[in-house]
């Protein structure tokens, strides 16, 4: 699992020639734009290709989406050629937020989303009047990004943005006041912002709460289908995304097997180690088609040529993620509890008991979910197995191959 911390340490103003804003004064000095989330100002306008202003207020509101601090977001999206950017907003709502640690989680269930995060840096302190969201290169340069003032993919991150154009003009510049003896730094063209580089799997960024918003945009070249979730917290010891890897936990959701056993059934179980007597287990299957072979399932397209991620996995069918299960897999054999699982906390569960019959001839992906009694430390997925005509009828199992970034997935509920 990717993780980055985006350290937004500074806040800045602009006036008509030098700036001498002191640190921290969009957090604390523009007090009215608390919890202000995806209301632009009515004139609110940008400077578009070739520096003309066009408003942007409506389409802010058309295409904005508000994030709390604790939330859950769902998306579908069919996406054009040329890809398509989706847009979020984080508004602090008091001062206690200041100096926590917001994590942004995209879970995709389809597809491979790219997570780009920006710090609401406000010009004059004006409301949603994003500086740095400019264009690098080019004769628009310092003119403002199309998907202003959210993050661009093209940019954010990767290429150096440079000041604002009608602030380069007049002659603005950033950083110290004039006594501290420090140059003035911030006039110079700098990277903005923070990403991931999805390949099908869960991805984080961990930010540093010192502003009082920050933009996100959610971009894929393909049609996804993702969650996107936001924990606040006060430390890293409490992050949600990092408080799961115990080595207890990963040899619970390395654990499951699949054989098949003397009666030409399968056979699988899986550890519930360490969880409650209430947890719920839920058995997922997929039926994959033979090598050279395609089958879809709803919208998930699970063919094994031509996949687009490693180990011969296909993004588009995306069997290690909670949602990924629920949208791609079917489940099987109704819902077992922890008390349910025998000696050594183990669960062992003969297909055939529960009317389901495999035939070698046949591939097949098995995996298990884990909802703990819990709901708020999020369901977890074991490492799923295949199952085959070679696949072995003794205590050996085939281990559907998968990263550690990908054992590790779960997503809370609400």
């Amino acid at each position: 699992m990717f993780a980055a911390v985006l350290l937004a340490s500074c806040a800045w103003g602009a006036g008509d020639n030098h700036s001498t804003a002191p640190h921290g004064n969009h957090g604390t000095a523009a007090l009215p734009l608390l919890g202000k989330c995806c209301e632009p100002a009515a004139n609110l306008t940008m400077l578009g290709a070739g520096g003309l202003p066009r408003p942007r207020a409506a389409w802010i509101k058309a295409n904005c989406t508000c994030v709390g601090s604790n939330s859950v977001i769902e998306r579908a999206v069919t996406v054009p050629s040329g890809g398509k950017h989706l847009h979020f907003h984080w508004a602090m709502t008091n001062m206690t937020a200041l100096g926590k640690l917001l994590t942004l989680r995209l879970v995709p269930c389809s597809g491979k989303p790219i997570l780009l995060v920006k710090p609401a840096i406000l010009k004059d302190g004006q409301y949603m009047q994003q500086l740095f969201e400019t264009v690098a290169r080019g004769p628009d340069s310092g003119y403002h990004t199309h998907t202003w003032p959210f993050p661009d993919v093209n940019h954010t991150a990767v290429l150096a943005q440079p000041l604002d154009a009608d602030l380069a003009k007049r002659n603005v510049t950033f950083g110290q006041p004039p006594s501290s003896g420090r140059s003035s730094w911030m006039a110079r063209t700098t990277p903005w912002g923070d990403r991931t580089d999805s390949e099908g799997v869960e991805t984080t960024l961990t930010i540093v709460v010192r502003h009082p918003g920050y933009f996100v945009s959610v971009y894929s070249e393909m049609d996804t289908q993702f969650t996107l979730l936001t924990h606040l917290h006060p430390d890293a010891a409490s992050n949600p995304v990092t408080m799961r890897g115990s080595s207890s936990d990963k040899a619970r959701r390395a654990s499951l097997s699949a054989r098949w056993n003397d009666a030409g059934t399968v056979k699988v179980a899986w550890s519930g180690d360490g969880g409650g007597r209430m947890d719920q287990y839920q058995i997922y299957i997929l039926k994959q088609p033979d090598e050279g072979l395609a089958t879809s399932r709803g919208q998930g397209v699970c063919g094994l040529v031509g996949a687009d991620l490693e180990n011969g996995r296909d993004s588009r069918c995306n069997s290690w993620t909670p949602c990924g299960l629920r949208k791609n897999m079917i489940p099987v054999g109704g819902v077992f509890f922890g008390y349910n699982a025998g000696p050594g906390n183990v669960f062992e569960v003969d297909f055939a008991q529960i009317g389901l019959l495999l035939y070698r001839d046949n591939r097949y992906l098995v995996n298990v979910m884990r909802t703990p009694e819990d709901v708020s430390s999020g369901d977890e997925v074991y490492v799923g197995v295949t199952m085959h005509r070679n696949s072995p009828q003794a205590d050996e199992d085939v281990s559907f191959a998968q990263p550690d970034s990908q054992r590790a997935c779960r997503a809370p509920q609400n």
